[in-house]
């Protein structure tokens, strides 16, 4: 059952298409029921007779989008490297990378284009032309970049939903308590690509002051609950792993280089409570649905807003027991992008 927001969402969706916009955003935060507002979406354009396309570039963000479909019994096929293929069903999921290097004879009638911000890069473009450039609808929290490219070349209006105070108010994600014990000195940190620069960080943060810490305040603050800290590098998230290790707790490392088994593994690890802690390297911002998951540990420091609220959106999901989630930011994110839960244009 639609809630009023997600209701409010579809009308000023469908009003904006019937203004004459080919290219909205729908912006609401991470636990606001995008997903399930698009089910929504999609399933009125069948009934009309259109094709669709769930459009997306991490897999995790795609399986845990099919899996939603199955729920709300919307059939769909794959347009995914490693997926079997159907293009006989009306909409589909379709990965990014797989529908850029292939040609289409039958194209969609709708494009909802998940995690938006994105879809300014020379391969989502690719991807419109080839299905025939249709109307599109981007779904995001954050409609902003690091780089500073606006999003106007791709999409013509914003609307706007709710937020993650909204949400906490209504009673809809977990309420948060957050501590922030050290500020690092990032007086002396380059950037590249708009975010600070990876190797210097690793540096300054895989310390004991930072690193070491974390261990020591996610056993005061939290005590074996279901955690994900998110680490500067590969070797650094597998350097934290180890320090969790040695002090009694079940950790692992993933990254972008981690199989799809090791991701799997550690996503039920932390659903089933047979881990305690996942350290993973630009990995995880997006896509993962573990509502038990309550301590969001921040070791990266960032300049990304994307970033700050999408991995402390991984902690704010309900469930059975849990009563808040517990934020332990030693990367300092606070400092520079404020509460997690103020209300941002």
């Amino acid at each position: 059952m639609l809630r009023p927001h997600q209701e409010k969402a579809i009308a000023d969706v469908r009003a904006a298409y019937a203004a004459g916009r080919r290219a909205p955003i729908l912006c609401a935060p991470t636990g606001s029921g995008k997903t399930f507002t698009a089910a929504e979406i999609i399933r009125s354009a069948v009934a009309k007779g259109n094709r669709v396309w769930f459009l997306a570039h991490l897999r995790e963000i795609l399986e845990d989008t099919s899996s939603r479909l199955k729920r709300a019994d919307i059939s769909h096929g794959f347009i995914m490297s490693g997926k079997p293929r159907n293009l006989y069903e009306q909409v589909q999921v379709v990965s990014v990378q797989t529908a850029m290097r292939r040609s289409f004879a039958v194209k969609p009638g709708l494009i909802i284009v998940d995690e938006c911000h994105l879809a300014v890069a020379n391969t989502y473009k690719k991807v419109f032309e080839a299905a025939g450039n249709p109307p599109i609808l981007g779904l995001t929290g954050t409609p902003c970049r690091l780089d500073g490219k606006g999003l106007g070349e791709m999409f013509d209006c914003i609307i706007p939903t709710c937020s993650t105070g909204d949400l906490i108010g209504d009673g809809m994600l977990s309420p948060i308590k957050y501590f922030a014990p050290s500020k690092p000195d990032l007086s002396e940190i380059g950037t590249r690509g708009g975010d600070y620069a990876l190797d210097q960080l690793e540096e300054l943060v895989d310390r004991n002051v930072i690193t070491g810490n974390a261990v020591q305040h996610y056993r005061k603050m939290c005590g074996g609950k279901p955690a994900v800290a998110f680490c500067v590098s590969i070797k650094h998230a597998e350097h934290v792993a180890d320090l969790f290790k040695k002090a009694g707790y079940r950790a692992v490392a993933v990254s972008g280089k981690s199989t799809s088994e090791e991701r799997r593994f550690a996503l039920e690890g932390l659903r089933t409570k047979q881990l305690d802690v996942v350290c993973n390297a630009q990995l995880w911002v997006a896509g993962v649905d573990v509502p038990n998951i309550e301590c969001i540990i921040l070791l990266r420091p960032t300049k990304s807003l994307t970033f700050y609220l999408q991995a402390i959106g991984r902690g704010l999901r309900l469930a059975d027991g849990k009563q808040h989630c517990t934020v332990l930011d030693h990367a300092g994110c606070v400092f520079e992008h404020g509460m997690p839960d103020i209300q941002r244009e």
